[in-house]
């Protein structure tokens, strides 16, 4: 009785303590606790990001749960409009069988989740897909249509064999029907190995790639290795590819190859991992490889990314069931799951790499090509992509003498610059990564340090320099190759500089000594020497012209008064003589 009412007045307590912290409002945004076990504990934070609660998207569409089969596997794709798209292996049975088979549900705002829809059998209402279908993938392309793989051991041409198949789904279109992509190119089936855990990704013109690791037997040996397909509008799908064998006909890969991963860049180059039992310099341990294509190149060779960085193996744990991502600047990104032992302990843990075969991209904004720049040094405006830049520098001199700079402004080192004589200057611009990778930009340019050359013309009226108000004066000037002549500028005595446009004359100055100033002046501010001219401006009264034409009207007037004259004499005469 009495151990009774102790338990009673416990629950009482309890009771009261649960009531008082129900009422007290408490800030618990981002709580600490002391977790303790096995005679020690540690500090633990709660994350202050916001999520949504977690909401079973593979059943329960409008409140009727029909899905009674296990869902596994689910893999996750997101478009360019922000909707959401999901697959995963699924054992509910229907009109479809019994079968495992591919379901697909994806979710908009403005509609929310849809309905489940299964995507690998009973295309056109038949239902054809009688084996099980595992391992899906799924990617978007840029124009919102959905692909997805996954491996199948459905029988048909191909054999009993597993084999991967592909689906894709356009809004005008609807779901396309299976399709097996690891066999029977050209209409011949050679595959007749396992081939499962696909792995897909589209380039940004929308071409399908799709990697996975396959069992079938050739010259690479009996041992799994990963497999590549394309698909191309032009030309429907390739044939598969061994890409974790056989480069340039050397097959020393002889360990298992396994659990694929595929990335494009924006350049629509191929990335892809797996891991590998293969031993060498490594150990005999798993590792992640990782092989490249690009169209100019083709396939690389196999690499370990996963240990022997600076010739250093350190990593003796399995690493397993990578995934790789790329970045806008081409930079790949890997992680995976490793049980080599450290500081964290003997459990496993996610290990995280990066490979940086991109070259820094150097992007020159100024200078332009072929721009005139004179005796001082040009400033330079660049742009560098590069996500781990490390050391910038530039040259005039073909990398004799390299300058180190930091930012993207400045101004050529003007003691480089004077070492440059007129004419065509190249500059080039360095930039390397952490992990050593150098690119570089180059611009040519016309140094001009030469200023142009003028001169004037006119008609001296009398030697030795002796000039009217009518004299005209003609400037000239001339650049050669140089950037050309700006403007020609003269003054008159002690005037300002007027700009010359067109012949002038002295018609507004007094009698006298005249000092007339010329010089050019080129389009990057070359200043020739002052030249001048000493004329004197003189009255020489009525010119030539005048005096002619004064000539020439007397002359019309004399003939045309002596011819009135003799008409008016005859004409008395006439009247005298009556005749």
């Amino acid at each position: 009785m009495k151990n009774k009412f102790k338990s009673i007045s416990i629950l009482v307590y309890l009771l009261i303590i649960w009531g008082f912290f129900s009422i007290v409002k408490f800030d618990i945004s981002v709580p600490t606790y002391k977790i303790g076990g096995f005679g020690e504990s540690f500090t633990v934070k709660t994350s202050s990001s916001n999520y949504a609660n977690a909401t079973v998207i593979s059943d329960g569409f409008g409140g009727v749960y029909w899905n009674d089969g296990g869902s596994y596997g689910p893999s996750i794709a997101m478009d360019n409009s922000g909707n959401v798209h999901v697959v995963w292996v699924d054992g509910t049975d229907g009109p479809w069988g019994t079968d495992l088979e591919i379901m697909y549900v994806n979710y908009s705002s403005s509609a929310g989740w849809s309905n489940v829809t299964v995507i690998s059998d009973g295309f056109g209402g038949v239902y054809w897909n009688d084996g099980s279908s595992y391992d899906p993938s799924i990617a978007i392309d840029n124009s919102g249509n959905v692909h997805v793989v996954w491996d199948d051991t459905t029988a048909g041409p191909w054999g009993t064999d597993r084999e991967i198949m592909y689906v894709n789904y356009s809004s005008s279109a609807g779901w396309s029907n299976a399709t097996v992509i690891s066999d029977g190119f050209g209409g011949v089936y050679w595959n007749d190995g396992v081939s499962e855990c696909p792995s897909i990704a589209i380039d940004n013109s929308g071409n399908v790639h799709v990697v996975w690791h396959d069992t079938t037997n050739g010259p690479w040996g009996t041992d799994y290795e990963i497999m590549y397909v394309n698909y191309y509008s032009s030309a429907g799908w390739s044939n598969a590819t061994v890409i974790s064998d056989g480069f340039e006909g050397v097959y020393w890969n002889d360990g298992f190859s396994e659990l694929p991963s595929i990335a494009i860049d924006n350049g629509g180059n191929v990335h892809v991992v797996w891991d590998d039992d293969t031993a060498g310099p490594w150990g005999t341990d798993n590792k992640i490889m990782y092989v490249k294509y690009s169209s100019s190149a083709g396939w690389s060779n196999a690499t370990v990314i996963s240990d022997g960085f600076g010739g250093v193996y350190w990593n003796d744990g399995g690493s397993y069931e990578s995934s790789i991502a790329v970045d806008n600047g081409g930079n790949v990104h890997v992680v995976w799951e490793d049980y080599t032992a450290g500081p964290w302990g003997t459990d496993p843990e996610i290990m995280y790499t990066f490979i940086d075969d991109v070259v820094p991209t150097i992007i020159i904004n100024s200078p332009t090509p072929n721009e005139f720049i004179g005796s001082g040094a040009p400033n330079y405006n660049i742009s560098i992509v590069e996500s781990f830049l490390n050391t910038t520098w530039y040259t005039l001199d073909g990398g004799i003498t390299n300058i180190i700079f930091s930012g993207l402004t400045g101004t050529i080192n003007q003691t480089e610059w004077d070492k440059k004589g007129d004419g065509t200057v190249t500059i080039r611009f360095s930039g390397n990564d952490t992990l050593g990778n150098e690119g570089y930009a180059e611009v040519t340019v016309r140094k001009d340090t030469i200023a142009p050359t003028s001169s004037i013309s006119y008609i001296v009226h009398k030697e030795p320099n002796m000039v009217n108000k009518s004299t005209t004066f003609t400037l000239t000037a001339n650049d050669g190759s140089g950037s050309g002549v700006s403007v020609i500028r003269y003054k008159i005595n002690d005037s300002d500089w007027f700009e010359y446009s067109t012949p002038l004359n002295l018609s507004q100055y007094t009698y006298g000594d005249i000092l007339i100033s010329y010089q050019a002046i080129d389009e990057i501010g070359n200043f020739e020497e002052e030249n001048t001219l000493l004329v004197e401006l003189v009255d020489t009264g009525p010119s030539d012209n005048v005096i002619m034409i004064l000539i020439i009207v007397g002359s019309i007037v004399g003939v045309v008064g002596v011819g009135i004259a003799i008409f008016v004499l005859r004409k008395r005469r006439r009247a005298i003589t009556g005749e």
